[in-house]
């Protein structure tokens, strides 16, 4: 705590130490502003989002735990990482391992594969179902190209289906419209060899605009004194294509294709390569009533190489088709509704430490969704109902109902309230594998594990108190059922040598509750102030006849405590200063304490299209390890302070 309340006090004299007299302040200011100082609070909470209803809505009346990540808080933040994104969201963890692997979990339960949060690109699912969880390296976007990154902390499955538990995220990217001309971005600094990007936007005829992007990066491995080092580096390029047929129709095509390299310390590469392609189509029948078809194919790929020996880890092809409709159904009831499929075909040969029986697997899935929104008072109060019905090769049928209601007395106050069931459905590893751990152990994929189960109770409070302030609160408590252990089975030779064998199992329950804050203050035109909170209590009970002896582990894998103080200053017309103070609690059962980090940006501006900035990340962190995982991972690895040059040129 001392720590905490130190870093504090160097974060708040240096956010005042940088900040100049008012009247040098407004003599500079301009129509040259950057986006966000001429935004106000109001339109911010009027931003339209879509993740928490699958159609457009204001966030101010959305009822969830919803956070938004726009465009200049992108841009400000410095970060050159969708992962390093998220690290703003209240009660997010975000735990770097190492160069390339990353631990990012909502409201608890935080691993490499967190398996209970859902990931989606412009609809497009990115939750590999052979671990449950994401690859977050293969998803290295350009992030000049997203609009808004949603998140809503909180089950999303009635809508998004199974996984989507404790939280959903969708990266929605801008529209080929908005990306006109071109774009270059470049940039060198410690750890980050060098990274460039380029994108060159145009149109077809007058009724498409397109956009093609490439970019490069090579990262170094955050900690060569480890013995396990790796070193990152990759390509991306993709397009995208925006037709307008009609007045009432918009067809969007995109797709990319990448290939991500590991070079790790035994001299072995590990190859991801990928290629994903979708089409959406959008029809407005009336200002109530439009349909959306939506399908994609996308393939992940890995491959490791030792010298001359080549082996296939794993390739993954999805085909995945979606429709809904929205329409209104009386002047009081807004209807949406959908059905989908998802063809998964995967091919996993033989690693050192795992294989996978069978080699080769088919699996379907099919689902179908309604929600009813229904106005009880016009303009103040509504209560949604919503279902989604799915079929797995798993565990068959899955149910997840939802109800929620939303309370909006005027345009400044918005109070909210909501039960939902989601479920986590098993994931390939859960049911075929078969996993030496270390030297005496090898875990056994079993038919008999059933999907895990989530009972959640939600309440919320979104206010503006101010033109100057807005304040939002969320509280929850989630309610588990049929969690993941692992239980010991007898004792198997295998060449001559002993091994326990251990199976998952479902014999676990327990309860997670705890609280959110975050606050959006502008006390000065040319100031902004964001602070956020989150405390998180954990409590899991395994079955009298369990073997588990990790159960009490998984109860502090991610912190009670976490809070962020950024703050967002535009000192001249053309000259930026943001800073940003992270605090996380201890993770006590897997050794690692609390620590505080601070990171700060200058952004300078000489010309209107030219932009460049200094930025400083994991600042003052006297404790460098952030996370490991010990079932898959060494020791934890020392994340490094972190200094680098961007430049960026539009024209």
């Amino acid at each position: 705590m001392r720590s905490l309340l130190i870093s504090c006090l160097l974060a708040i004299l240096c956010f005042f130490f940088s900040v100049p007299s008012a009247s040098a302040v407004e003599e500079n200011q301009s129509n040259d502003m950057p986006e966000l100082m001429k935004l106000s609070l109001e339109d911010l909470m009027n931003l339209e989002v879509s993740l928490a209803s699958r159609t457009g809505k204001k966030l101010s009346d959305v009822p969830a735990a919803i956070y938004v990540i726009t465009q200049e808080d992108i841009r400000r933040s410095g970060a050159l990482t969708i992962m390093d994104l998220l690290r703003m969201v209240p009660g997010f963890q975000v735990a770097q391992l190492d160069s390339t692997l990353w631990a990012i979990s909502s409201r608890g339960f935080n691993d490499r594969f967190s398996n209970k949060l859902l990931i989606q690109i412009d609809g497009r699912s990115v939750y590999t179902t052979i671990f449950s969880g994401v690859h977050w390296d293969r998803h290295d976007l350009m992030l000049e190209d997203i609009d808004r990154i949603e998140v809503i902390r909180g089950p999303g499955a009635s809508l998004w289906g199974a996984n989507a538990v404790n939280g959903v995220i969708n990266i929605v990217t801008k529209s080929a419209k908005d990306t006109q001309g071109g774009l270059v971005s470049a940039g060198h600094g410690t750890e980050e060899n060098d990274f460039e990007a380029f994108r060159y936007g145009g149109k077809i005829g007058k009724n498409a605009s397109y956009r093609v992007y490439g970019k490069h990066f090579d990262r170094e491995e955050i900690d060569r004194s480890s013995p396990d080092w790796t070193g990152w580096y990759g390509y991306r390029s993709g397009f995208r294509v925006d037709w307008d047929l009609s007045k009432k129709d918009l067809v969007t095509i995109q797709g990319d294709v990448f290939e991500n390299k590991v070079e790790k310390y035994n001299e072995s590469h590990v190859s991801n390569p990928g290629v994903n392609i979708l089409g959406r189509w959008t029809h407005v029948f009336s200002s109530t009533s439009e349909t959306v078809f939506q399908t994609y194919y996308d393939r992940t790929g890995e491959i490791s190489k030792s010298g001359a020996y080549s082996m296939t880890r794993e390739i993954v092809e999805t085909f995945d088709i979606d429709f809904q409709h929205r329409f209104r159904l009386f002047e009081y009831q807004e209807i949406v509704w959908g059905l989908g499929a998802r063809f998964i075909k995967d091919e996993l040969t033989q690693h050192d430490s795992y294989s996978f029986n069978p080699v080769s697997d088919d699996s379907y899935r099919y689902s179908g969704f309604v929600q009813d929104e229904i106005t009880i008072v016009r303009d103040m109060l509504k209560v949604i109902l919503g279902v989604k019905l799915e079929y797995n090769d798993y565990t068959a049928y899955e149910t997840q109902p939802n109800a929620r209601i939303v309370w909006t007395p005027n345009s400044k106050n918005t109070i909210w309230a909501a039960v939902s069931r989601a479920v986590r459905t098993p994931s390939r590893a859960e049911r075929t594998i078969k996993l030496y751990h270390g030297t005496s152990a090898i875990i056994y994929g079993t038919p008999n594990f059933d999907s895990e189960t989530l009972i959640a109770y939600e309440v919320g409070y979104r206010v503006q108190p101010t033109k100057k302030i807005i304040f939002d609160i969320a509280a929850f408590c989630n309610v588990y059922d049929n969690l993941l252990t692992l239980e010991q089975g007898s004792l198997i030779f295998e060449n001559g040598n002993p091994y326990m064998s251990i199976y998952p199992m479902n014999k676990m329950h327990g309860e997670a509750y705890g609280v959110e804050m975050a606050a959006d203050w502008r006390p000065l035109k040319w100031w902004q102030l964001k602070a956020s909170y989150a405390y998180l209590q954990m409590q899991l009970h395994k079955d009298t006849d369990s073997t588990d002896t990790s159960f009490e582990a998984a109860e502090r894998k991610s912190p009670r405590n976490t809070f962020s103080l950024r703050s967002i200053m535009d000192i001249a017309k053309d000259v930026e200063f943001d800073t940003g103070l992270y605090y996380v609690d201890n993770l006590s059962t897997i050794g690692i304490r609390n620590y505080t980090y601070y990171n700060a940006r200058i952004g300078w501006k000489p010309e209107k299209n030219l932009d460049m900035s200094l930025i400083m990340l994991n600042l003052f962190n006297d404790h460098k390890e952030f996370y490991q995982t010990p079932l898959f991972e060494a020791a934890p690895k020392e994340i490094r302070d972190k200094i680098y040059l961007k430049v960026t040129w539009q024209f």
